[in-house]
Protein backbone atom coordinates (compact mmCIF):
# COMPACT_ATOMS: atom_id res chain seq x y z
CA UNK A 1 0.00 0.00 0.00
CA UNK A 2 3.04 2.05 0.93
CA UNK A 3 4.54 1.97 -2.02
CA UNK A 4 1.41 1.98 -4.54
CA UNK A 5 0.52 5.18 -3.01
CA UNK A 6 3.71 6.75 -3.69
CA UNK A 7 3.13 5.51 -7.34
CA UNK A 8 -0.37 6.34 -7.60
CA UNK A 9 -2.04 8.37 -4.78
CA UNK A 10 -4.57 7.51 -3.49
CA UNK A 11 -8.50 8.49 -4.65
CA UNK A 12 -9.36 11.58 -3.32
CA UNK A 13 -12.24 12.78 -1.41
CA UNK A 14 -13.76 15.26 -3.83
CA UNK A 15 -14.04 13.46 -6.84
CA UNK A 16 -15.19 9.96 -5.35
CA UNK A 17 -18.05 12.00 -3.34
CA UNK A 18 -19.00 13.49 -6.87
CA UNK A 19 -18.76 9.85 -8.06
CA UNK A 20 -21.01 9.08 -5.54
CA UNK A 21 -23.49 11.80 -5.86
CA UNK A 22 -24.05 10.82 -9.70
CA UNK A 23 -24.54 7.56 -8.60
CA UNK A 24 -27.29 7.72 -5.82
CA UNK A 25 -29.25 10.08 -8.27
CA UNK A 26 -29.47 7.67 -11.07
CA UNK A 27 -30.41 4.52 -8.56
CA UNK A 28 -32.66 6.48 -6.62
CA UNK A 29 -34.58 8.32 -9.52
CA UNK A 30 -35.07 5.43 -11.47
CA UNK A 31 -38.59 3.97 -11.84
CA UNK A 32 -39.57 0.21 -11.94
CA UNK A 33 -42.44 -1.82 -11.06
CA UNK A 34 -40.41 -4.95 -11.04
CA UNK A 35 -40.37 -5.95 -7.20
CA UNK A 36 -36.42 -7.67 -8.21
CA UNK A 37 -35.46 -4.26 -9.35
CA UNK A 38 -37.05 -2.24 -6.08
CA UNK A 39 -35.25 -4.46 -3.59
CA UNK A 40 -31.85 -4.19 -5.49
CA UNK A 41 -32.11 -0.46 -5.74
CA UNK A 42 -33.20 -0.35 -1.72
CA UNK A 43 -29.65 -2.60 -1.51
CA UNK A 44 -27.74 -0.48 -3.22
CA UNK A 45 -29.43 2.60 -1.53
CA UNK A 46 -28.53 1.06 2.04
CA UNK A 47 -25.08 -0.03 1.42
CA UNK A 48 -24.24 3.95 0.36
CA UNK A 49 -23.94 6.62 2.36
CA UNK A 50 -26.87 8.95 2.74
CA UNK A 51 -25.31 12.17 3.23
CA UNK A 52 -22.79 13.28 0.51
CA UNK A 53 -20.17 16.42 0.51
CA UNK A 54 -21.09 17.19 -3.04
CA UNK A 55 -22.56 19.94 -4.87
CA UNK A 56 -22.85 20.11 -8.58
CA UNK A 57 -21.01 22.81 -10.49
CA UNK A 58 -21.76 23.80 -13.96
CA UNK A 59 -18.69 23.43 -16.52
CA UNK A 60 -16.75 25.80 -17.93
CA UNK A 61 -17.14 23.85 -21.67
CA UNK A 62 -19.42 20.93 -21.97
CA UNK A 63 -17.50 17.94 -23.15
CA UNK A 64 -19.74 17.95 -26.37
CA UNK A 65 -18.12 20.90 -26.86
CA UNK A 66 -14.47 19.86 -27.14
CA UNK A 67 -15.30 16.93 -28.99
CA UNK A 68 -16.78 19.44 -31.46
CA UNK A 69 -13.49 21.29 -31.69
CA UNK A 70 -10.85 18.42 -31.19
CA UNK A 71 -12.14 15.86 -33.24
CA UNK A 72 -11.38 17.43 -36.82
CA UNK A 73 -8.01 18.19 -35.09
CA UNK A 74 -7.11 14.63 -34.28
CA UNK A 75 -8.49 13.53 -37.39
CA UNK A 76 -6.05 15.73 -39.36
CA UNK A 77 -3.17 15.55 -36.80
CA UNK A 78 -3.31 11.51 -36.91
CA UNK A 79 -4.58 11.08 -40.60
CA UNK A 80 -1.53 9.16 -41.45
CA UNK A 81 -1.14 7.33 -39.01
CA UNK A 82 -5.14 6.29 -39.33
CA UNK A 83 -4.89 5.11 -42.37
CA UNK A 84 -2.49 2.02 -41.90
CA UNK A 85 -5.68 0.49 -40.92
CA UNK A 86 -7.30 -0.53 -44.00
CA UNK A 87 -10.93 0.70 -45.24
CA UNK A 88 -11.76 -2.56 -46.83
CA UNK A 89 -11.59 -4.38 -44.15
CA UNK A 90 -14.68 -4.73 -41.04
CA UNK A 91 -13.13 -7.08 -38.35
CA UNK A 92 -9.71 -7.48 -37.37
CA UNK A 93 -8.50 -10.74 -35.98
CA UNK A 94 -5.45 -10.98 -33.44
CA UNK A 95 -2.64 -11.33 -36.38
CA UNK A 96 -4.68 -8.58 -38.47
CA UNK A 97 -4.21 -6.47 -35.37
CA UNK A 98 -0.48 -7.30 -34.85
CA UNK A 99 0.09 -6.22 -39.09
CA UNK A 100 -1.86 -3.11 -37.97
CA UNK A 101 0.53 -2.05 -35.27
CA UNK A 102 3.83 -3.20 -37.59
CA UNK A 103 2.44 -0.62 -40.06
CA UNK A 104 1.94 2.17 -37.59
CA UNK A 105 5.01 1.56 -35.99
CA UNK A 106 6.58 1.70 -39.94
CA UNK A 107 4.77 4.68 -40.41
CA UNK A 108 6.50 6.59 -37.74
CA UNK A 109 9.85 5.81 -38.90
CA UNK A 110 9.28 6.30 -42.34
CA UNK A 111 6.95 9.16 -41.73
CA UNK A 112 7.44 10.79 -38.91
CA UNK A 113 11.20 10.82 -38.31
CA UNK A 114 10.87 8.75 -35.62
CA UNK A 115 13.91 6.42 -37.04
CA UNK A 116 13.95 4.35 -33.65
CA UNK A 117 10.16 3.21 -34.07
CA UNK A 118 12.39 0.41 -35.98
CA UNK A 119 13.47 -1.38 -32.71
CA UNK A 120 9.58 -2.08 -31.88
CA UNK A 121 7.74 -4.80 -32.85
CA UNK A 122 4.36 -6.20 -32.68
CA UNK A 123 4.11 -9.93 -32.23
CA UNK A 124 1.27 -12.28 -30.93
CA UNK A 125 1.30 -13.71 -27.56
CA UNK A 126 -0.36 -17.28 -27.28
CA UNK A 127 -0.60 -17.29 -23.19
CA UNK A 128 -2.77 -13.86 -23.30
CA UNK A 129 -6.30 -12.20 -23.90
CA UNK A 130 -5.25 -9.27 -23.61
CA UNK A 131 -2.80 -6.21 -24.99
CA UNK A 132 -0.01 -4.17 -23.80
CA UNK A 133 2.91 -2.47 -24.69
CA UNK A 134 6.26 -3.67 -22.82
CA UNK A 135 7.93 0.34 -22.69
CA UNK A 136 11.29 -1.63 -21.87
CA UNK A 137 10.86 -4.53 -24.35
CA UNK A 138 10.03 -1.79 -27.23
CA UNK A 139 7.09 -4.41 -28.18
CA UNK A 140 3.40 -4.87 -28.83
CA UNK A 141 1.87 -8.07 -27.47
CA UNK A 142 -1.66 -9.40 -29.13
CA UNK A 143 -2.94 -11.82 -27.09
CA UNK A 144 -4.29 -14.93 -29.54
CA UNK A 145 -7.48 -15.29 -27.48
CA UNK A 146 -8.21 -11.05 -27.85
CA UNK A 147 -11.59 -10.55 -29.16
CA UNK A 148 -12.08 -9.32 -32.71
CA UNK A 149 -11.98 -5.65 -33.17
CA UNK A 150 -14.38 -3.37 -35.62
CA UNK A 151 -12.93 -1.05 -38.15
CA UNK A 152 -13.32 1.65 -35.91
CA UNK A 153 -12.30 0.03 -32.73
CA UNK A 154 -8.56 -0.28 -34.37
CA UNK A 155 -8.64 2.84 -35.34
CA UNK A 156 -9.15 3.81 -31.73
CA UNK A 157 -6.77 1.23 -30.11
CA UNK A 158 -3.97 2.23 -32.94
CA UNK A 159 -4.32 5.99 -31.79
CA UNK A 160 -4.53 4.84 -28.01
CA UNK A 161 -1.27 2.70 -28.11
CA UNK A 162 0.78 3.94 -30.91
CA UNK A 163 -0.43 7.48 -31.37
CA UNK A 164 0.12 8.31 -27.75
CA UNK A 165 2.26 6.01 -25.57
CA UNK A 166 4.61 4.59 -28.19
CA UNK A 167 4.87 8.16 -29.75
CA UNK A 168 5.19 9.77 -26.47
CA UNK A 169 8.04 7.39 -25.73
CA UNK A 170 10.11 7.82 -28.93
CA UNK A 171 9.93 11.63 -28.85
CA UNK A 172 10.86 11.65 -25.61
CA UNK A 173 13.77 9.71 -26.34
CA UNK A 174 14.84 12.09 -28.98
CA UNK A 175 15.07 14.65 -26.21
CA UNK A 176 17.84 16.52 -24.82
CA UNK A 177 16.78 14.69 -21.35
CA UNK A 178 16.51 11.03 -21.45
CA UNK A 179 13.63 10.92 -18.59
CA UNK A 180 11.17 12.60 -21.09
CA UNK A 181 11.12 8.94 -22.87
CA UNK A 182 10.77 7.03 -19.78
CA UNK A 183 8.67 9.52 -18.00
CA UNK A 184 8.56 12.18 -15.82
CA UNK A 185 7.83 11.43 -11.69
CA UNK A 186 4.57 11.72 -11.65
CA UNK A 187 3.21 11.19 -15.35
CA UNK A 188 0.89 7.91 -15.85
CA UNK A 189 -2.32 9.35 -15.17
CA UNK A 190 -1.71 12.10 -17.82
CA UNK A 191 -0.24 9.22 -19.70
CA UNK A 192 -3.34 7.18 -19.60
CA UNK A 193 -5.50 10.42 -19.53
CA UNK A 194 -4.29 11.41 -22.91
CA UNK A 195 -4.48 7.75 -24.51
CA UNK A 196 -8.14 7.42 -23.35
CA UNK A 197 -9.30 11.19 -24.48
CA UNK A 198 -7.90 11.09 -27.99
CA UNK A 199 -9.70 7.65 -28.32
CA UNK A 200 -12.75 9.29 -26.89
CA UNK A 201 -12.70 12.29 -29.32
CA UNK A 202 -12.35 9.97 -32.36
CA UNK A 203 -15.33 8.04 -31.54
CA UNK A 204 -17.21 11.53 -30.42
CA UNK A 205 -18.46 9.73 -27.23
CA UNK A 206 -16.98 11.46 -23.81
CA UNK A 207 -17.46 8.68 -21.27
CA UNK A 208 -15.64 9.22 -17.67
CA UNK A 209 -12.91 6.23 -18.32
CA UNK A 210 -12.60 4.11 -14.53
CA UNK A 211 -15.35 5.71 -12.74
CA UNK A 212 -16.19 2.02 -11.67
CA UNK A 213 -12.18 1.06 -10.45
CA UNK A 214 -12.11 5.12 -8.91
CA UNK A 215 -15.43 4.38 -6.59
CA UNK A 216 -14.82 0.74 -5.81
CA UNK A 217 -10.96 1.97 -4.83
CA UNK A 218 -12.93 5.10 -2.62
CA UNK A 219 -15.11 2.14 -1.14
CA UNK A 220 -11.96 0.23 -0.14
CA UNK A 221 -9.97 3.02 1.57
CA UNK A 222 -12.81 4.30 3.12
CA UNK A 223 -13.69 7.35 1.65
CA UNK A 224 -17.19 6.77 3.02
CA UNK A 225 -16.12 6.47 6.83
CA UNK A 226 -14.91 2.71 6.63
CA UNK A 227 -12.42 0.47 5.21
CA UNK A 228 -13.26 -2.78 3.21
CA UNK A 229 -12.55 -5.87 1.94
CA UNK A 230 -13.05 -8.01 -0.99
CA UNK A 231 -16.07 -8.96 0.23
CA UNK A 232 -17.94 -5.93 1.08
CA UNK A 233 -16.69 -4.39 -1.80
CA UNK A 234 -17.90 -6.59 -3.80
CA UNK A 235 -21.45 -6.59 -2.69
CA UNK A 236 -21.89 -3.24 -2.44
CA UNK A 237 -20.35 -3.38 -6.89
CA UNK A 238 -22.45 -6.21 -8.05
CA UNK A 239 -25.66 -3.92 -7.09
CA UNK A 240 -23.92 -1.13 -8.42
CA UNK A 241 -23.50 -3.16 -11.88
CA UNK A 242 -26.82 -4.65 -11.89
CA UNK A 243 -28.72 -0.92 -11.50
CA UNK A 244 -26.33 1.27 -13.72
CA UNK A 245 -27.25 -1.74 -16.85
CA UNK A 246 -30.62 -1.54 -16.07
CA UNK A 247 -30.81 2.34 -16.33
CA UNK A 248 -28.62 2.37 -19.20
CA UNK A 249 -31.13 -0.35 -21.21
CA UNK A 250 -34.13 1.09 -20.05
CA UNK A 251 -34.31 -2.46 -18.35
CA UNK A 252 -35.30 -4.33 -15.17
CA UNK A 253 -33.00 -6.82 -13.57
CA UNK A 254 -33.44 -9.77 -14.23
CA UNK A 255 -31.98 -13.01 -12.92
CA UNK A 256 -29.54 -13.27 -16.32
CA UNK A 257 -28.55 -9.49 -15.70
CA UNK A 258 -27.52 -10.27 -11.88
CA UNK A 259 -25.46 -13.08 -13.10
CA UNK A 260 -23.88 -10.86 -15.82
CA UNK A 261 -23.69 -7.94 -13.23
CA UNK A 262 -21.61 -10.45 -10.70
CA UNK A 263 -19.14 -11.23 -13.06
CA UNK A 264 -18.49 -7.81 -13.96
CA UNK A 265 -17.74 -6.83 -10.22
CA UNK A 266 -15.80 -9.87 -9.53
CA UNK A 267 -13.13 -8.90 -11.93
CA UNK A 268 -13.67 -5.29 -11.23
CA UNK A 269 -12.70 -6.39 -7.41
CA UNK A 270 -10.20 -8.74 -8.64
CA UNK A 271 -8.10 -5.48 -9.94
CA UNK A 272 -8.35 -3.81 -7.44
CA UNK A 273 -7.27 -6.39 -4.75
CA UNK A 274 -4.72 -8.25 -7.00
CA UNK A 275 -2.12 -9.25 -5.85
CA UNK A 276 -3.38 -8.80 -1.84
CA UNK A 277 -4.77 -11.32 0.82
CA UNK A 278 -8.14 -9.36 -0.05
CA UNK A 279 -9.34 -9.96 3.85
CA UNK A 280 -7.65 -6.90 5.07
CA UNK A 281 -10.11 -3.57 4.84
CA UNK A 282 -8.65 -1.10 2.63
CA UNK A 283 -5.36 -2.96 1.59
CA UNK A 284 -6.04 -2.33 -2.46
CA UNK A 285 -3.71 -2.18 -5.38
CA UNK A 286 -4.17 1.11 -6.41
CA UNK A 287 -2.84 1.45 -10.04
CA UNK A 288 -6.06 1.59 -11.80
CA UNK A 289 -6.95 5.11 -10.22
CA UNK A 290 -5.18 6.64 -13.15
CA UNK A 291 -8.11 5.37 -15.74
CA UNK A 292 -10.70 7.82 -14.20
CA UNK A 293 -7.73 10.38 -12.50
CA UNK A 294 -6.25 11.17 -15.95
CA UNK A 295 -9.20 11.43 -17.74
CA UNK A 296 -10.71 13.88 -15.92
CA UNK A 297 -7.56 15.84 -15.14
CA UNK A 298 -6.66 15.41 -19.77
CA UNK A 299 -10.13 16.98 -20.37
CA UNK A 300 -9.47 20.11 -18.22
CA UNK A 301 -6.17 20.71 -19.41
CA UNK A 302 -7.73 20.08 -23.03
CA UNK A 303 -10.29 23.08 -21.74
CA UNK A 304 -7.46 25.00 -21.00
CA UNK A 305 -5.73 25.27 -24.02
CA UNK A 306 -8.56 24.74 -26.95
CA UNK A 307 -7.75 27.04 -29.86
CA UNK A 308 -3.77 26.31 -29.27
CA UNK A 309 -2.69 24.17 -31.73
CA UNK A 310 1.20 24.30 -30.62
CA UNK A 311 0.36 23.34 -27.20
CA UNK A 312 -1.97 20.03 -28.25
CA UNK A 313 0.98 18.53 -30.35
CA UNK A 314 3.24 19.25 -27.29
CA UNK A 315 1.27 16.44 -25.37
CA UNK A 316 3.01 14.07 -27.87
CA UNK A 317 6.34 15.29 -26.99
CA UNK A 318 7.61 12.97 -24.19
CA UNK A 319 5.78 11.31 -21.24
CA UNK A 320 4.87 14.20 -18.80
CA UNK A 321 1.98 15.29 -16.94
CA UNK A 322 0.77 18.79 -18.70
CA UNK A 323 -0.71 19.61 -15.50
CA UNK A 324 2.62 19.69 -13.68
CA UNK A 325 3.92 23.05 -13.19
CA UNK A 326 7.98 21.82 -13.22
CA UNK A 327 7.05 19.03 -15.97
CA UNK A 328 5.61 21.93 -18.10
CA UNK A 329 8.60 24.22 -17.73
CA UNK A 330 11.04 21.32 -18.52
CA UNK A 331 9.44 20.11 -21.80
CA UNK A 332 8.90 24.41 -22.79
CA UNK A 333 12.59 24.58 -22.27
CA UNK A 334 13.68 20.98 -24.13
CA UNK A 335 14.94 20.72 -27.82
CA UNK A 336 14.86 17.14 -29.89
CA UNK A 337 16.97 15.95 -31.82
CA UNK A 338 16.57 16.05 -36.10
Amino acid sequence: MQSGEALYGLPEKSHFNRLLYDLRQKVSTYESNDQQTITIKQELLGLLPKDIDYVPKPEAISPADLINHYKPIVESEFAGLLAVVPEEKNVFEPNDIVKVFADGLTYLEESKGLAAASEWSAVINPNTKSLGVDQEQKVVEVGLGRKPLSRQGMKELLLHETGVHTQRRLWGDKADFSALGYGLDGYRDAEEGLGVVVQQILSGRVTEAGTQYYTLLGLATGLDGSKKDFRHVYEIAWRRQAMLNAIKAHTDVSRDAITKAKKQAYMQCVRIFRGTPCDLPGVVYLKDIAYFKGNSKMWGYLGQIAGDISAFRQLFKGKFDPTNPEHKRLVDSATWSE
